[in-house]
């Protein structure tokens, strides 16, 4: 914590790592509470209908990815809250998912084969908000992801109090379900 009102957490161990940047402020006599800069690590979806209307048994997505290190990463297409399918994202996917369609959102993740130094990144997924498709209306969507890498291993702190002790800040690690210190500097 710097005494501009500023923090940098980070947390590595082995291949596990995170790290947070934001502000702090004193909440109580023996605590402090913590705001990232980013409250959220969902990735926005821009969303393109396709104007003909095809009524078919089918709802079909054509998926384009951001032209970051696509060979490095893979594709979650998840529906009905239900991983759908797994593909690299080296290039513009089209797939074709039988309805009923209640939901459909996407997940991306290091690909184990394509880089061992992304080793960290497999510990963690980011994920798009949902689509809702209209089931009495259009049949094709075109996905544009809004990407942005620095969410990778990105720890949320929204609004977490902290106790303040001799040894540093202590809070529960809901991902680890431990007791942390972050050690004062």
């Amino acid at each position: 914590m710097n005494k501009d009102s500023t923090f940098f957490y980070r947390y590595h161990f082995q291949f596990d790592n995170e790290y947070s940047l934001g502000r702090w402020h004193k909440s109580g006599k023996n605590t402090v509470t913590l705001n990232s800069h980013y409250k959220e690590k969902l990735l926005r979806l821009q969303v393109q209908q396709d104007n003909n209307i095809n009524r078919g048994d089918n709802v079909n997505l054509n998926i384009v990815t951001p032209d970051f290190d696509r060979e490095y990463y893979e594709c979650l297409i998840f529906v009905n809250d239900t991983l759908h399918a797994k593909q690299k994202c080296d290039s513009i996917i089209s797939v074709s998912i039988k309805k009923p369609v209640q939901d459909v959102f996407l997940g991306f993740t290091a690909d184990r084969t394509a880089d061992p130094l992304l080793a960290s990144r497999l510990l963690d997924t980011l994920y798009t908000e949902k689509l809702y498709p209209k089931s009495d209306a259009f049949d094709k969507y075109t996905l544009r992801i809004a990407y942005n890498d620095s969410l990778f291993n990105y720890k949320v702190f929204d609004n977490e109090v902290f106790k303040i002790t001799r040894k540093g800040l202590i809070f529960y690690d809901s991902k680890r379900k431990v007791r942390q210190t972050m050690p004062q500097q």
